[in-house]
């Protein structure tokens, strides 16, 4: 599966795991390749046996052994290094597991869903990632879209829904339909970190929304379009508005809303 950063690959993943017929009671174990701490990786993916190391009281399941009649979702698969992709192909082509410190091969049976941001045939060309790998991996492709490339119609249904989720079904029964100039500004602002960043959004109006006791607060949410446009910058805001700074200020006093932006200098 391939797809930019914050596209939802993870959430894909997990609905290919329960609507699987045969491993979609199992377990869904996800694991980001690119955050593994150096020297761990055995330990983690195939566990070890009591007594094989100083500390190891128990013996310990790896990854591998806990994704065992289920779905094995490997993120990030593109920042696996060599050394580790030798032992995963190894895995994926045995079906077995050896602890660290046992000499008794286990075997293991999951879906492997594995996921990236990265472009691996380039990857596979430039001697970074095993071609034996890859051709094992890929044998079905998913792409997975940026939220650019899904248009304005996704953008203005995912934060909808996302506002929903945070605000709470009780209160809204449905999504209802956003003010024109709300639906423009989300269908017009660049999302560079797709569904993640959206959802962000979406959280900040949907948790002042909820606070206020009122769904419909239109201006709580124009000002929140406006600064979101603005990337949080004060003074852009205050111009996009057509309004001062200081006002500005008050309004986002009134409104509760925090962000990380100083409360000095150029962002005033």
């Amino acid at each position: 599966m391939h797809g930019e950063t914050g596209t939802g690959k993870e959430r894909i993943a997990e609905l290919l795991h329960r609507k699987h017929s045969r491993y979609g009671t199992g377990p869904f174990v996800a694991v980001n390749c690119g955050a593994i701490p150096d020297g761990l990786f055995e330990s983690l993916f195939f566990g070890h046996a009591k007594g094989s190391f100083t500390g190891a009281a128990l013996a310990h399941k790896g990854y591998f052994e806990q994704a065992d009649g289920g779905t094995r979702f490997l993120d990030e698969i593109g920042d696996l290094p060599l050394y580790q992709q030798v032992k995963l192909l190894r895995v994926l082509e045995d079906g077995t597991v050896t602890r660290i410190g046992s000499a008794t091969p286990l075997k293991v049976d999951f879906l492997l869903v594995a996921a990236t941001n990265r472009q691996l045939p380039q990857r596979v060309k430039e001697g970074n990632f095993r071609a034996d790998l890859y051709y094992r991996l890929a044998v079905i492709e998913l792409i997975v879209p940026s939220l650019e490339e899904r248009g304005a119609v996704d953008k203005i249904a995912l934060f909808k829904a996302f506002v929903a989720s945070v605000v709470g079904s009780e209160r809204l029964g449905a999504p209802p339909e956003l003010p024109y100039w709300l639906a423009d500004s989300v269908a017009s602002m660049r999302f560079p970190g797709n569904a993640r960043e959206l959802r962000n959004l979406a959280e900040r109006v949907g948790v002042t929304v909820r606070q206020m006791g009122d769904w419909d607060a239109p201006r709580l949410r124009r000002l929140l379009a406006a600064l979101e446009a603005n990337a949080w910058r004060r003074k852009d805001t205050a111009q996009y508005l057509g309004i001062s700074r200081q006002v500005l200020w008050e309004k986002i006093r009134k409104y509760q809303i925090f962000d990380d932006e100083p409360a000095t200098g150029e962002s005033e």
